[in-house]
């Protein structure tokens, strides 16, 4: 395939967020949480995913940060324009787009790894956040700093006398 062809639609615009509709069959849902996390994340992180819009302002990826962008009352936000799409394609784009990152995984012990390290950053006041608000729940961050835990120390050996 044509570097150009891959490209074509690379180029980031800015879109006001008043014009920008949601994909009226979106099957992938955001939880108010959620789009809570995500507006933390963009004004934490800054606004790094632009959104996928066709030529009509409809949003075929990024639902979920045009809700969080709306709710911290941004005017506008990163869009790339994906445009000539037929109803089908735009569909299978839309699916596409959130099915695919489902079927990512994760090393854990890399992931472990980098949660430690993160939250000795936050300890030392480099972060100014805690691990939850990266979207972690408790009981994951308890198994994962598990996962890093050093095996308990064996006992030792104990003669046992055996008396009738």
């Amino acid at each position: 395939m044509r570097t150009d062809v891959r490209l074509r639609y690379a180029e980031i615009q800015f879109a006001a967020v008043r014009t920008l509709r949601g994909y009226d069959r979106n099957a992938r849902t955001h939880s108010d949480t959620q789009i809570s996390q995500i507006g933390a994340a963009i004004e934490r992180f800054g606004f790094t995913q632009p959104l996928l819009v066709d030529e009509h302002d409809v949003v075929i990826a990024g639902h979920g940060r045009l809700a969080a962008a709306m709710r911290i009352g941004m005017d506008e936000v990163p869009v790339i324009r994906v445009t000539g799409l037929s109803e089908a394609k735009r569909a299978a784009l839309v699916l596409a787009d959130n099915r695919i990152a489902l079927n990512a995984g994760w090393d854990e012990t890399m992931l472990a790894k980098e949660l430690q390290s993160l939250q000795e950053s936050i300890d030392a006041g480099e972060l100014e956040f805690e691990l939850g608000d990266l979207g972690f729940g408790e009981q994951e961050l308890r198994d994962y700093a598990e996962i890093l835990a050093p095996p308990p120390e064996a006992e030792e050996a104990r003669d046992i006398q055996v008396t009738d």
